[in-house]
């Protein structure tokens, strides 16, 4: 369960990262407007999840 991440300047060479992070199976990640990463929980994990960066704890995200 759980995910990686890739980093890329020009979307087509790929380096992996260095975490493993996880809130169920196959979560969505993504870069948020504040800078940080919203995680979207797959199966077997529920909301929204954020953090100030892929190296930083996640919690459950503030509703807006």
């Amino acid at each position: 369960m759980g995910a990686a991440y890739s980093v890329s300047d020009d979307g087509i060479h790929f380096t992996p990262g260095e975490v493993l992070f996880h809130i169920g199976r196959n979560p969505s990640a993504y870069t948020n407007a504040a800078g940080g990463v919203s995680l979207y929980a797959g199966y077997g994990g529920e909301g929204v999840w954020e953090a100030e960066g892929f190296y930083r704890p996640f919690s459950p995200a503030r509703s807006r």
